[in-house]
């Protein structure tokens, strides 16, 4: 154990709750370091800018990957993710020979923003329900 101690700057500013470390842990692992949280502390800030909490740390955000199957998790766990996959096996036989021909995609193409079109009409009633 070495009796080394090392001072680090925060530069913080008042008006806009920024503040910066020489540490560079934030930048460099997307956390905010104890000598900021120090700093917070100390001035008496209670809600840490957005800017310091990163998507990949937060659990309120749905992550793009969740549709993608892993060997360690099993995205079909989740009704959504269910959904998802059966929707796309259902697709992909008719993707697969619009493709042969610009008509064919232009006439799936036009149906999937029909398809769209309703989709959001649905979810439309169906968040009008749960009010």
């Amino acid at each position: 154990m070495t009796k080394i101690r090392r001072c680090y700057r925060v530069c913080y500013d008042s008006n806009t709750y920024e503040a910066s470390c020489e540490c560079k842990h934030f930048q460099f692992h997307g956390i905010i370091c104890r000598h900021m949280i120090y700093v917070y502390d100390h001035c008496g800030v209670s809600i840490v800018p957005e800017k310091y909490i990163l998507r990949r740390w937060r659990k309120d955000i749905q992550s793009k990957h969740t549709r993608v199957k892993v060997a360690y998790h099993d995205p079909l766990k989740t009704d959504e993710a269910r959904q998802y996959h059966k929707l796309m096996g259902m697709y992909e036989p008719i993707y697969s020979k619009a493709s042969a021909c610009k008509e064919g995609v232009e006439a799936v193409a036009e149906l999937l923003q029909l398809m769209d079109l309703r989709v959001n009409e649905v979810l439309a009633m169906v968040a009008k329900r749960q009010e």
